[in-house]
């Protein structure tokens, strides 16, 4: 009966293990059935590889680079040479990864994955959506769109004033609500780095806190080549980002010197004219230095007046007398540089030639220069005095010709009340022989004459010759003067 028991045990355990069997035979047939009813004839394995992208990262701490994970599949027939990274932004332009981390071509295996650090300065795009391409050398490249971190980091204000200065302007910058701080390294002006206050030796930092205020810069770069022109103003930071602007400086400070006068009878001065263009923009300047040089030689200048500093309001003149005596710098050129608070400099170079320009000159001392010459004439009756070469003559000592007029002014007499011992005057201008203007007047005609006008040549001296005609009332040991007056067409 043991026996029998035990046979019987054994059947069970039979059974069950064929049907176990036969549960398992039962579904893989199953399955083969299934899988040739969809795919009759084999599986379609991909001829090529057929990498995918896992992820991008861009870190808004570093606009420098950005990374992104590759796989590989395990179905892919071979490995995945990865040859290039690049990103297409939504202003239509390609952007090729200067570099990478590990450096490309890069071969993937089939079921590996691997992040590359990529190289491209994307703080220009931030907020916007980015396509980003993997190529893989004969297969299929995948790409892969995200939105860049926002940042609102910019320059707000950019401010020339040449009221204030032409050494430098200002400018101010913002980072409100951005995704991260930044800290500024730099601040380029057209391209090119230029000193600031605060200095940027060290990096400036610029928090992301809403309520944060804008952080000013005074930018110590003369711009006066730079009036009326576009200035692109770039700012740097530490984490790759760049905040721009373009701004117009202000048209061209139109400042002159409008007038340099000498005197020839003041020579330990002369006056000047400064005047601020109407054309200007409507700023004042402030006046507060005037330097002078000849032929390179510094003059020292010691005062002026009005004093130094004189404020130069828009369209209008400043009128200065500068004390130096140029007596003996007389037909020299002089610079002169007048200088502003605002770093603005107007500079003339002029010849020292004192006016007037034309003027009666004494032979014997040329240094005598007059506006009026007296010639006394010793009287007789009926006789014609001559000189020939009176001892004035005219000089025109500019360098370009005058337009010059004379004229009688006055004849007298001495011990008489009237010129009736006068019959008539003639005066004669003389270039070498060739008489240049005439001056004629007869008892009859009245005083003074009319003027009579001629060309003096630069750089010339004309010599006057005088003809009186007495009367023959005319009382001997009487004296008679002729007065002449000149006059040239500067001031």
């Amino acid at each position: 009966m043991r026996l029998a028991r035990n046979v019987s045990g054994i059947s069970r355990l039979m059974l069950i293990l064929l049907l176990i069997i036969f549960f398992l035979l039962g579904a893989t047939f199953s399955y083969i059935w299934t899988m040739g009813f969809y795919a009759p004839g084999e599986f379609n394995l991909p001829s090529r590889t057929n990498a995918v992208i896992e992820s991008v990262y861009f870190p808004p701490e570093n606009a420098t680079f950005f990374n992104v994970t590759v796989l590989n599949p395990s179905y892919s027939p071979s490995d995945a040479a990865i040859k290039e990274i690049k990103t297409a932004t939504v202003d239509g332009k390609v952007h090729i990864a200067t570099s990478s981390s590990p450096s490309l071509p890069f071969p993937l295996a089939p079921g590996k994955s691997a992040t590359i650090k990529s190289l491209w300065n994307w703080g220009n795009y931030t907020g916007q959506i980015v396509d980003v391409y993997v190529v893989v050398a004969e297969g299929s490249g995948p790409v892969m769109q995200t939105k860049l971190s926002f940042m609102n980091f910019s320059v707000t204000s950019v401010n020339f004033n040449p009221s204030i200065s032409v050494n430098h302007f200002n400018i101010t910058v913002q980072n409100t609500n951005s995704s991260v701080p930044v800290d500024v390294t730099g601040i380029l002006v057209n391209g090119v780095k230029v000193p600031t206050v605060p200095s940027l030796v060290s990096p400036y930092q610029l928090t992301n806190a809403s309520s944060a205020p804008p952080a000013s810069f005074m930018l110590m770069k003369n711009w006066t080549d730079l009036q009326g022109k576009s200035v692109r103003i770039q700012v740097q930071t530490l984490q790759g980002f760049s905040a721009y602007r373009e701004r117009t400086a202000p048209s061209p400070m139109i400042l002159e010197i409008t007038e340099v006068n000498f005197n020839v009878n003041s020579t330990d001065r002369f006056r000047l004219t400064v005047q601020n263009s109407p054309t200007s923009p409507r700023y004042s300047v402030d006046i507060n230095q005037t330097k002078l040089s000849v032929d390179s030689q510094a003059i020292l200048v010691n005062t002026t007046s009005p004093s130094l500093p004189q404020t130069l309001p828009w369209n209008s003149s400043v009128n200065l007398t500068v004390f130096w005596n140029w007596a003996s710098f007389e037909g020299k050129n002089m610079t002169i540089t007048v200088l502003t608070r605002q770093g603005f400099i107007i500079r003339e170079t002029a010849p020292i030639i004192p006016d007037p320009k034309v003027s009666f000159m004494n032979w014997t001392n040329l240094g005598v220069r007059v506006n009026t010459f007296d010639f006394s004439v010793n009287l007789a009756p009926s006789t014609k005095i001559t000189a020939a070469n009176a001892t004035y003559g005219i000089w025109n000592w500019d360098i370009v010709a005058h337009t010059v007029s004379l004229h009688i002014f006055n004849i007298t007499n001495t011990n008489v009340t009237n010129p009736a011992y006068i019959q008539n005057v003639t005066i004669n201008v003389k270039l070498g022989t060739q008489t240049i203007a005439t001056i004629i007047w007869n008892i009859s005609d009245s005083l003074p004459t009319s003027w009579v006008t001629f060309t003096a040549t630069a750089s010339t001296k004309y010599t006057i010759s005088i003809e009186v005609a007495t009367t023959s009332g005319a009382v001997s040991g009487q004296t008679s003067v002729v007065a002449m007056e000149i006059k040239t067409d500067n001031p």
